[in-house]
């Protein structure tokens, strides 16, 4: 069933911050005037199928026919584009479609087509995440955790999946140079121009040097990567290729070098850097400089801080 990730016992127990950012984005993507019930349905029902799981019909509702929530609807040129559009996204954002852009932003306009694009995320993020700790951990394995709490003031949607961005990178179980290996690897397979020209400095220094991060497509029989860091490359490639693909023996890797903490990280530093989806998609992917690449720090608080490379 497509469901809340902050509902997983995981993250609240680990990252209760992460929790109310993920309930605060699931909560407002639910209730959004921008985008009308009927499409924001055929974004749950595309997103579930997507991932194989079920979606609960409202109670008292009834079943849509099967072509309109496939968006078959040849009257309906903006519930197709919406179908293509999430499937898109769920499956691969790389594979660039502004001509169905083109139809979104004529029907919804702009801040409409961003909005659909930020739900989309949400929802795909949710079951990735949802499905992912199911293979990672053992019922009970958190103890009694905390329940998930809304956040003292209402936050837009794109507020909120911001401040669980800043709220993932704000976690500091898992060393530097993994957070960024697997930072670029996101970049890499989505193909963001933002997040492939920055590069993330502590005290002045590059992490990631440009020689391993032209390895970094090897990875997997390359020395120059440890085994703890390929399998926390492996976690990435699983999470954004299909979270099912989370083995028992990639589980078993996993738990070999990282503590459950640290996976519970690992997990939402991809989702948070996966957020790159919602820029890709719309093409708003540019580089955060035409000079070449830039410096990224990761303040305290898990907000970035750019600036020029020297």
């Amino acid at each position: 069933m497509l469901a809340p990730a902050s509902g997983l016992e995981s993250i609240r127990a680990v990252a209760p911050a992460a929790a109310t950012w993920l309930r605060a984005g699931w909560d407002a993507a639910q209730a959004t005037s921008r985008v009308e019930p009927r499409l924001l349905d055929l974004v749950r029902g595309r997103v579930a199928a997507g991932h194989g799981l079920a979606l609960e019909e409202a109670a008292g509702s009834q079943p849509a026919p099967a072509s309109a929530a496939a968006g078959r609807d040849d009257d309906d040129p903006l519930g197709q584009a919406v179908v293509a559009f999430t499937d898109g996204f769920v499956r691969h954002v790389a594979t660039r479609r502004p001509d169905l852009v083109a139809v979104l932003r004529e029907h919804l306009r702009g801040r409409g087509t961003r909005e659909l694009a930020e739900i989309i995320y949400v929802f795909d993020q949710a079951a990735r995440l949802v499905i992912g700790h199911g293979r990672l951990f053992d019922p009970g394995e958190f103890g009694d955790a905390p329940p998930d709490e809304a956040p003292s003031e209402p936050r837009s949607l794109g507020a909120a999946n911001l401040l669980l961005h800043d709220a993932a990178l704000g976690l500091s179980a898992l060393d530097p140079v993994t957070t960024e290996l697997v930072r670029l690897r996101a970049g890499s397979y989505h193909d963001c121009r933002t997040c492939l020209s920055l590069r993330l400095v502590i005290d002045g220094r590059v992490v990631v040097d440009e020689e391993l991060f032209a390895r970094l497509g090897g990875y997997a029989d390359d020395p120059a990567f440890s085994p703890s860091r390929r399998a926390a490359l492996r976690y990435a490639d699983a999470h954004m290729t299909g979270p099912r693909q989370i083995t028992p023996e990639l589980r078993a890797e996993l738990r070999t070098h990282f503590s459950a903490a640290q996976l519970v990280e690992l997990s939402l530093d991809v989702t948070a850097w996966n957020y790159q989806k919602t820029l890709v998609a719309l093409d708003l992917d540019a580089p955060a400089s035409g000079e070449g690449l830039t410096g990224m720090a990761i303040n305290a608080d898990g907000s970035l801080q750019l600036s020029p490379l020297a």
